[in-house]
This record gives structure tokens, C-alpha cells and sequence, in this order.
């Protein structure tokens, strides 16, 4: 009787285990605790939840990301200079320790984990006695700002006011330190039964996030204690003593338990059944459990699935359509409350902090807008390059319809102030079945032609660097000042850019207004026009400024940064050398492929209007997966021949542009 009632008992605990689904495993009775869990602070239940783990850090990593700029009271954007130029050093890197991204990810996390955040703002001279005060606000400058721990922050209320006079920080290693009003910012998610209080965004999830957790310790334990429990031994005849017990025990683990030796068939002797009790993880719904989990925490923290790596039943535009909703619902929102709490506390009244658009543009969206404005003739120029981010033209606010628009049956006479122009039609000389092989024959000639002018822009930039170095007085401290020195050989310099780049530009127009003659059937040679030398003159000197300017400036920027930070010649010299680095390598390539691009263009364009047969040209984008997008829509695109395209340009001439023009003629 006694051995029954042991067996019963034994039955019967195990049954109100698997009922209360808190067992973790047939050799150890330790209940998962939900109280336990729910105590615990917003880090901890972080650090022990993948998924909310990832949600947060996603929220933080976007909101870290943010382009600060600063904005007049009219909304006009300010350029990062004068008295604004310690807001815009400020946000860029609030601290030496941190950099912009990597304070303002952490304070979203404070934030979002704690419900608050807390940040130390350094002052240049003395902090103002009030916040927006006119002594206070508009002239206090911040040199530093640090993020403190918000667990160890007692804030101190006026009695009477309700206004924090005070903070007390509690420091691991120098005591309580107290902390002005005006020291710190308080950004704070309100909690709406206590408005002086906080509340962390994950307070109305926790019982969600400690389930997931007992889920992963529940599996995890099935599997360190040998598998799922479906049953137990039962010894018929026999009462087992406590080490017959133990060893029965070890010789379960020596043979069945671990994940490798799951499904091992098990062999029982003597006089003793098995019985099944118990249920398999899918019987449990563990996958399906935490799928929930998941969903929970998705709409807890305003992620989607696709963000944190589930894909589950997504498919692409909806995970992009995610995505955008992600930023504009969830992001936005909590830059905007950033914002808000600096502009009312640190930035001079004048001023307002704001941000760069979050939301990227949705390219799809512009595409089919250009296409519907394109098709349906309601669109000006000017109307598409806006669309494109692009500058107004002169002569843009015009709409382009064909010639076939006129009403049937009539001669039109368009009024003279009327916005309507009625385009002439073209039709391509290159037929379809050739362009390809038009396409490919005009970019091996750019890419050879490219490879002999980066040579050339190569060598042209190991010269400069021995000007430059004979110049600059390093060993002087540079004294003078890094502008002064270089603004004293900057025409020469130009000068001498011209004289490099002239008889490139002359033979690469040449060449492509002759390949341009021959491909329409003309025997003549390419005159080089009074007009084409002018054009000629004003590209080289174009291309001698841009790229003197760029030099110069990274010169500048990097010599002075290293002069303030009182380097020695050595490292001045390593500074001066990087600069001219970068430009016999990346800057050498893109320049030789720019400029071989647009000479090339400019001397197909100039061969057509020479031939007496093309009358318009035709925009040739190279259709893959390099080509930008507002290139491609304009592939096939027809105008005059002095004309631009509805982007604007006269031809392609943009930075790394493989697209060229081709010719075309009037419609028969």
C-alpha cells in the first residue's frame, strides 16, 4: 500500500507540474516565477529577451541616425556657420567619448527601458539661472553634453511649484552629485496616472516579454535534462531505496539524455512499464507560443516582423511598405519629442533644432508620378525636375505635348500666352536591334579614353603634391595661416590645370564628333567651331576650379584640424599626403570617367549638328542595376538638338554616368 501511495503521489505531482506548465525537466522541480521576472527593470528584461532585445536596438539605431539641422523661426534652413555653428558641432559629437549616433541611440534606449533620459549639458561660461530665460537661453553656448544613468537619478521638486529645482545623481565612485535644472535635460515619457512621473515603453508588456522568456527557459531545459517528458518508470514490485533512485537516474543520463540521443529506443528489464504522461514541445505550441510572443512585442514596440529578421508570410513591397510606416509612425514621433525638449531648453529663441526627412522618398511612387504627368501631357519640366530634387530651368514652365495633339479638323493656333508648346515628334536613327551594340562600342572607347586621362590626372597630382609641399611651411607652424599659403598659388595652379586638361578635351570632342559624322554616312572631318573652342575653354576651366577647389579646401580642413590639435610636422606631412591619396585613386578615376563621359557627348552632339541629317538626339541610358533611376526613365527620350531633356541637361555629364545621346530625326 505504501508503495502505491508513493507512486500515486509521485503521479499526481507531475500531473499538476505539466498543468501548470511551469516544469522545467524529470531532474529539476524549479517553478518559473512570473512575479520574478515582472520586478525586473526594463535592462534586464532586455538583456533576456532576444526579440524585444532587437525591437529596442533598431529603435535606437534609427533614431541615432537622425540628420540634426537648425531652422529659423520662418522654417528656412541655416547653414552650419556663425552662431549657429556650436549647435551643428554639438549634435554632430556631443562629447570626445561619443560620437552624434551613438548618444542619441543610447538615449533612445534610456528612454524607451527606463522611461526617461537624462542629459549633463557643459556650458561655456555659467549656466543660465532659468531655462528660455533672455540672459540664459539666447546667449549660453554648450560645449559638451553627457548622458547620465537615469536609475541613478532622484529628481527635486519645488513644493510649491511642482518645478524640478534639482538633481541628484548618485555617482559609484564620488558620492551624490547635485545637478542644477538647467544642467540637465529631461526628456521623459509621461506616464498619464502620474504627469511628474515616467513610463517605460515596455511597462504594459512585461507579463509578454517574462512569457517568452519562461518559453526559451522551459525549452531550453527540455533539452538539457534529455528531451520532452512523455512519461514515466514505473517499478512494479519493488519499493526503490534513494540510491537505487540515483542510480537509476545516472543511468538514464549516461544512455538517453542529451539532444544527440534523442529518439534512442529505450530498453527496460525486469518488472518495470512505462507510462505516458506527458506532452511534446509542438504539442506544448512552442514555436506557435512564440510566434505571439513576437507579434506582441512587434506591436509593443511599433517594429515590424521583417526588422527584426522574421520574414514569415512577407512579402517584399509589404516588408518596404513596413519599413517607411516604421520610420514615419514610430520614428519620427520620438525624434520629434527629442527636438522639442532641446529647442525649449538650449537653443537660442531664434532658432528652432529640427531634422533631415526620415522617411525616405518612395522612388516607386515618383516613377509612376513622371510617367502619369509624361503620358497624360499635364506635367511641366520644371514640375518633373522638382519630382527629381532637381533646380528650375529657365524656359521649364512649358508643357510639352506632340504635334499629333491638335484638335481634329482644325488648324490650332496656340494664344501666344499660353504655357502650351507643341513639340516637334522625332523617331531614333539607331534602331533597336543595333543599340546594343552601339552602346557597348561608345563605352569601350570612353573606358580606354578614361584609363589615359586618369594616367594623366595621376601624374598631374603627384606634381601638385611637390608644389604644394614646396609651399606649405610645415616646419613654421604654418604661421601665416594654411588659406593665406594656398591662396597664393591657387591661380597658378588653376593655370596650370587648364593647360592640362585642354588638349584632352580637344581630342576626345574631336574623336566622337568624327565617330558621329561616319555612323549618319558623312566623309567630312568635325570643324572645330569658334564656338566649340569657347565651349572648350569655359569646360576647362570649369574642370580646373572644381578640382583646385576641392584640393585646396580638404587641404585646409585637414591641416587645420591637425594644427589645433598641435601635431607635430611628421603627422602634418601624413595629412597633406592622405589628401593626395585620395586623389590619385578614388578622385583620379572618378574625374578621368566624368570628364571622358561628358567630352564624349559633347563631341556626338556637336558631330549631329554638323551632319545636316540628325535633327534631334536621343537620351541612351545603360539599362542594369547600376544605372540611377531617373536615368533610366529618361532611356528613349527624344528632343531637339538644342534642346535639353526634361531633366534639364544638354546631354549626360553627371558624376560617374554611363548614359550617352544618339541621334534621331523628324518623324516622316
Amino acid at each position: 500500500m505504501d508503495k502505491q501511495n508513493s507512486i500515486q503521489k509521485l503521479i499526481s505531482n507531475f500531473s499538476n507540474k505539466l498543468k501548470q506548465k511551469t516544469w522545467y525537466g524529470l531532474f529539476n522541480t524549479s517553478d518559473f516565477d512570473y512575479v520574478e521576472y515582472e520586478k525586473r527593470g526594463g535592462y534586464e528584461l532586455y538583456k533576456l529577451s532576444l526579440y524585444l532585445n532587437k525591437a529596442i536596438n533598431k529603435r535606437s539605431e534609427k533614431v541615432g541616425e537622425t540628420k540634426f539641422v537648425v531652422k529659423d523661426l520662418k522654417g528656412t534652413l541655416v547653414p552650419d556657420a556663425g552662431e549657429v555653428e556650436w549647435i551643428y558641432k554639438l549634435f554632430n559629437r556631443p562629447n570626445k567619448l561619443m560620437s552624434g549616433k551613438q548618444f542619441f541611440s543610447t538615449l533612445q534606449k534610456n528612454k524607451d527601458l527606463i522611461g526617461k533620459a537624462y542629459v549633463y549639458c557643459i556650458y561655456e561660461g555659467t549656466a543660465p539661472e532659468l531655462f528660455g530665460n533672455d540672459t540664459g537661453k539666447k546667449t549660453s553656448k554648450i560645449t559638451e553634453m553627457h548622458l547620465l544613468d537615469p536609475r541613478a537619478i532622484t529628481e527635486v521638486f519645488d513644493k510649491e511649484t511642482n518645478q524640478i529645482t534639482q538633481y541628484k545623481y548618485q555617482t559609484k565612485t564620488e558620492g551624490v552629485k547635485v545637478y542644477e535644472a538647467t544642467q540637465i535635460v529631461r526628456i521623459v515619457r509621461i506616464d498619464p496616472a502620474n504627469p511628474l512621473g515616467s513610463e517605460t515603453l515596455i511597462e504594459a508588456g512585461r507579463r509578454v516579454i517574462s512569457t517568452g522568456i519562461q518559453l526559451d527557459d522551459y525549452q531550453a531545459n527540455v533539452l538539457k535534462n534529455g528531451g520532452s517528458v512523455k512519461g514515466i518508470l514505473k517499478f512494479k514490485d519493488q519499493t526503490l531505496t534513494q540510491e537505487e533512485v540515483e542510480t537509476q537516474k545516472d543511468r538514464y543520463k549516461e544512455q538517453y539524455a542529451g539532444a544527440k540521443k534523442s529518439g534512442i529506443p529505450m530498453f527496460l528489464g525486469g518488472n518495470v512499464d512505462y507510462q505516458q504522461t506527458g506532452l511534446s514541445p509542438e504539442e506544448l505550441g512552442y514555436l506557435s507560443s512564440k510566434n505571439c510572443n513576437l507579434n506582441d512585442i512587434c506591436i509593443m514596440t511599433g517594429v515590424p516582423k521583417s526588422i527584426l529578421g522574421n520574414f514569415d508570410e512577407i512579402k517584399y513591397d509589404n516588408a518596404q511598405a513596413s519599413y517607411r510606416i516604421f520610420l514615419q509612425e514610430t520614428i519620427t514621433p520620438e525624434v520629434k519629442e527629442i527636438v522639442e525638449a532641446f529647442n525649449w531648453t538650449i537653443i537660442p529663441d531664434k532658432y528652432n533644432l529640427s531634422f533631415e526627412e526620415i522617411v525616405p522618398e518612395d522612388k516607386a511612387e515618383t516613377k509612376l508620378m513622371l510617367e502619369a504627368g509624361s503620358n497624360s501631357y499635364c506635367m511641366t519640366t520644371n514640375e518633373k525636375r522638382r519630382l527629381l530634387g532637381l533646380d528650375d530651368i529657365k524656359g521649364g514652365d512649358v508643357i510639352l505635348v506632340p504635334f499629333s495633339l491638335m484638335p481634329m479638323g482644325s488648324d490650332y493656333n496656340a494664344p501666344a500666352e499660353t504655357k502650351l508648346f507643341i513639340a516637334k515628334s522625332f523617331k531614333p536613327i539607331i534602331k533597336e536591334e543595333v543599340r546594343n551594340d552601339y552602346t557597348e562600342t561608345q563605352l569601350k572607347y570612353i573606358d580606354q579614353r578614361s584609363k589615359q586621362l586618369e594616367a594623366g590626372v595621376i601624374d598631374f597630382a603627384n606634381k601638385q603634391e611637390k608644389r604644394i609641399f614646396k609651399v606649405l611651411s610645415l616646419g613654421k607652424s604654418m604661421k601665416k595661416g594654411v588659406k593665406v599659403e594656398l591662396d597664393g598659388i591657387y591661380d597658378e595652379e588653376v593655370s596650370l590645370a587648364v593647360k592640362f586638361i585642354t588638349p584632352y578635351l580637344e581630342e576626345l570632342i574631336s574623336d566622337a564628333g568624327n565617330g558621329a559624322l561616319d555612323l549618319l554616312g558623312i566623309s567630312k572631318p568635325l570643324t572645330m567651331t569658334e564656338t566649340m573652342k569657347k565651349v572648350m575653354e569655359s569646360k576647362a576651366k570649369f574642370y580646373a576650379k572644381t578640382t583646385t577647389n576641392t584640393t585646396f579646401e580638404r587641404l585646409e580642413n585637414t591641416l587645420s584640424a591637425g594644427m589645433e590639435a598641435n601635431e607635430t610636422i611628421v603627422q602634418l606631412t601624413e595629412r597633406v599626403q592622405g589628401v593626395f591619396t585620395e586623389y590619385k585613386t578614388y578622385r583620379a578615376e572618378l574625374i578621368a570617367r566624368t570628364e571622358s563621359t561628358t567630352a564624349n557627348n559633347e563631341g556626338l552632339l556637336e558631330g549631329y549638328r554638323q551632319s545636316g541629317v540628325a535633327t534631334g538626339k536621343e537620351w541612351i541610358a545603360v539599362m542594369d542595376d547600376r544605372t540611377r533611376e531617373e536615368h533610366a526613365m529618361l532611356n528613349g527620350e527624344i528632343v531637339g538638338l538644342n534642346e535639353n531633356f526634361s531633366n534639364g541637361l544638354s546631354y549626360p555629364q553627371e558624376p560617374n554616368c554611363r548614359c550617352l545621346i544618339g541621334p534621331a530625326m523628324d518623324e516622316e
